[in-house]
């Protein structure tokens, strides 16, 4: 069995999952839903490239203790 690539792109949401839908519609161009997505989570993605930065600057179990 083959899996076509663009299949994925017709695929169903999961149904009542609000960030799904934003990822679908931003897939699909929608500006309002990526925006809703950057500002939902930059902080996120900010904290997981500070604390890599930390880990490399400091060492690992100096940051974990």
């Amino acid at each position: 069995m083959s899996v076509d690539k663009d299949s994925s792109h017709d695929a169903e949401p999961v149904c009542g999952n609000p960030v799904v839908a934003l990822v679908v519609r931003a897939r699909d161009g929608d500006e309002r839903a990526w925006a809703a997505l950057v500002e939902r989570y930059a902080p996120l993605i900010w904290s997981l490239t500070f604390f890599a930065e930390h880990l490399q600057q400091f060492g690992r179990m100096e940051l974990l203790v």
